[in-house]
C-alpha cells in the first residue's frame, strides 16, 4: 500500500511538474515529453503490481511454512510427551525388576546355604531305601556333587535333584507296592519271592511254594528282614488279593512292629 501511494505521488508530481517542463516548448515537443511522462508512469505501475504479486506470492508461502512448522512442533510435543511417559514406565519396570532380582538374590543365598544339609541329608536318607525306591531315585542320587564346592551344578538345579527324590519317596511311602525279587534264605539259596511293601513302613515277602517268608522294616543301614514263614500263607493271600488273583477280598493276620518315637 506504502509503494502504490508512492507512486500516486510520483505520477501527481510529474503532472503537476509537466507544465513547468513544458512551457515554451513546441507542440511536438509537449507531446513527446507526455508520452514519456505517461510511459514511465505505465512502467511505475506495473512494477508496483508485479511487486505486489511478488509479495503475495511470498506472503502464501511464509502462511504455508508457518502453519506446517506448528504441525511438526504439534508433532515433536506428541512424542516428546509419549517419550515422557514411556521413560516413566520404563523407570517403573527397571525397579520392579530390581526389586525382583533383589529378592531372588536374597531366595539364592538361603538355598546355597541349605542345599548341602539337604544333599547330605537325602544321601543319609537313601541307605533305608528299599530297592524298588533305590532303583527310581537312582538317577537323582547320581547327579548329587561329591563336592559342592567344586561343581559347576546350579543352587536351583541341586534343589530340584532334591526336590526329584523326595517326590519318588513321597509316591512310595503313600502307595502299596508289589515286586518280585530274589532272596537269598536261611539255608543259602537264592529263591525268587514277591514283596510287597506297605509305603516304607513294613513289606513282606513270600516264595511262590510258601515256605519262605520274611518281615522287613526299614533301619539305618537298609531293611532288616525277619523270618516270618508261619505268616506264609497269610502273606501269600494278601499280595494275591492285592494283584486280583485271590478273590474275594477278606481280612488276613500279618505281624506288625509299631515303634514309637518322642
Amino acid at each position: 500500500m506504502k509503494k502504490s501511494a508512492y507512486a500516486w505521488v510520483f505520477a501527481l508530481g510529474l503532472t503537476v511538474s509537466l507544465p513547468l517542463q513544458v512551457w515554451g516548448q513546441t507542440s511536438a515537443e509537449k507531446i513527446e515529453a507526455t508520452r514519456t511522462v505517461i510511459e514511465e508512469w505505465v512502467k511505475t505501475r506495473q512494477l508496483i503490481s508485479q511487486e505486489d504479486s511478488e509479495w503475495r506470492t511470498q506472503k502464501e508461502l511464509i502462511t504455508y511454512k508457518i502453519d506446517l512448522l506448528k504441525t511438526e512442533i504439534d508433532a515433536l510435543e506428541t512424542q516428546i510427551s509419549e517419550s515422557e511417559e514411556m521413560v516413566t514406565t520404563a523407570e517403573a519396570k527397571r525397579e520392579e525388576l530390581r526389586i525382583e532380582e533383589e529378592r531372588l538374590r536374597t531366595a539364592a543365598k538361603v538355598v546355597g546355604d541349605d542345599v548341602r544339609k539337604y544333599e547330605e541329608w537325602i544321601l543319609g536318607l537313601s541307605t533305608s531305601f528299599p530297592d524298588p525306591l533305590s532303583h527310581k531315585v537312582s538317577q537323582f542320587l547320581k547327579q548329587i556333587p561329591k563336592e559342592s564346592k567344586r561343581t559347576k551344578v546350579s543352587d536351583g538345579e541341586r534343589m530340584a535333584i532334591i526336590i526329584g527324590v523326595l517326590n519318588e519317596v513321597d509316591k512310595f511311602n503313600s502307595s502299596v507296592t508289589v515286586v518280585s525279587e530274589l532272596r537269598k534264605i536261611g539255608s543259602g539259596e537264592t529263591v525268587e519271592v514277591k514283596t510287597i511293601y506297605l509305603g516304607l513302613a513294613q513289606a513282606y515277602y513270600v516264595d511262590g511254594k510258601e515256605e519262605n517268608a520274611a518281615i522287613g522294616r526299614p533301619s539305618p543301614d537298609g531293611w532288616d528282614w525277619q523270618p516270618g514263614n508261619e505268616s506264609a500263607h497269610n502273606i501269600h493271600q494278601a499280595i494275591g488279593m492285592y494283584e486280583n488273583i485271590v478273590k474275594p477280598a477278606t481280612f488276613v493276620e500279618l505281624p506288625v512292629t509299631i515303634s514309637l518315637s518322642e
